[in-house]
């Protein structure tokens, strides 16, 4: 952030398009030969359609590194104005990009934020059997119920019992001397029946005894654990960033106002490319404004303050806060 002087967004007469970019300073401007580094364009012929969107992009940028943002408008309409985290902004150079160059008019600084951070909750947060607690200043965990074991200890008690009938059912079948059901298929299904509820049972039992029932993250990497035994590793150097998924509902005429969460789940993003999941959620109840995502169109957005609204995209902001990476909020549409 120190190489950034400031967020700039222009109108470029030459595409019919805003052009968002960083105006660079110091000993960087001389390596690249630049002072500007444009970051994304939005296409608008009427040069208004998409304009709100663009300030809000680069309000957004500016906010999340804490450097001012200016904005030069088309020809004839009113001054650009600036947010300035820090101090005031004087007026922007003319730079090589193909925009018209910057009068000398004043640029009016607003004095107050455009947005407040939205009130996150604290710790622990809960999801359905995983809940994520702070463990100390440094390292947070997800912690599984015992609930969960407990299921599956009482799964694998109903498959035994099912598989003692089927045992029963099959060897009386088979010696007492009358004759076989027809069609002869049933008895070769009886045998299929305890075949497979035997896999069941020991895969239950495997699961049961081997599952990690903490996650633990801190500035190392990220830790499986059964009780004090390590299980499984992911150090720092090797993620890239974390990402929420969520499956929202479409803007229909009967909710207007709020989109439904129907399912989300948490995945960390490694630097070879590969997501390895964390925490899944199968049925939530929670909304998300549509004032903060009016669009019917699936995204990958960084995730921030400013736009997580559920109890997952918190979580996610402290899980990427802990493990010093990015947080990433991928939008899906139901």
């Amino acid at each position: 952030p120190e190489d950034i002087q400031r967020i700039v967004l222009g109108w470029s007469e030459k595409d019919s398009s805003w052009h968002l970019g960083l105006v660079l300073r110091g000993d960087l401007v001389d390596s690249r030969g630049s002072r500007w580094c444009g970051l994304a364009y939005w296409h608008d012929p009427l040069a208004n359609q998409l304009q709100d969107r663009a300030v809000h992009a680069g309000q957004t940028l500016a906010q999340q590194i804490a450097r001012p943002f200016t904005m030069i408008p088309p020809h004839g309409s009113e001054n650009g104005f600036t947010t300035a985290p820090s101090a005031p902004v004087s007026a922007v150079p003319a730079l090589d990009m193909g925009w018209q160059t910057p009068v000398a008019a004043p640029v009016s600084v607003l004095r107050e934020p455009l947005e407040e951070p939205i009130p996150q909750p604290a710790l622990p947060l809960k999801f359905d059997l995983w809940t994520l607690r702070q463990e100390s200043a440094d390292r947070i965990e997800l912690a599984l119920s015992p609930a969960w074991g407990r299921s599956k200890l009482m799964r694998t008690a109903w498959n035994i019992v099912w598989l003692g009938v089927f045992i029963v059912l099959t060897v009386t079948t088979l010696t007492s001397g009358i004759a076989l059901p027809r069609p002869d298929l049933l008895v070769y299904l009886g045998f299929v029946s305890i075949g497979v509820l035997v896999i069941i049972i020991l895969y239950n039992l495997y699961q049961t005894m081997t599952y990690s029932k903490r996650i633990t993250f801190d500035s190392a990497g990220v830790r499986w654990l059964r009780g004090k035994r390590l299980q499984r590793t992911i150090p720092n150097d090797m993620l890239q960033a974390v990402y929420v998924s969520h499956v929202v509902s479409k803007i229909n005429k009967r909710n207007p106002d709020q989109r439904n969460v129907n399912y989300g789940e948490i995945n960390l993003l490694l630097r070879n490319g590969k997501f390895e999941t964390i925490l899944a959620q199968q049925q939530t109840d929670e909304k998300i404004p549509v004032v903060d995502d009016p669009l019917d169109e699936e995204s990958i957005t960084t995730l921030s303050e400013y736009n997580a609204r559920t109890r997952m995209q918190s979580a996610a902001l402290v899980i990427a806060g802990t493990l010093n990476v990015t947080a990433e909020y991928d939008k899906r549409l139901r």
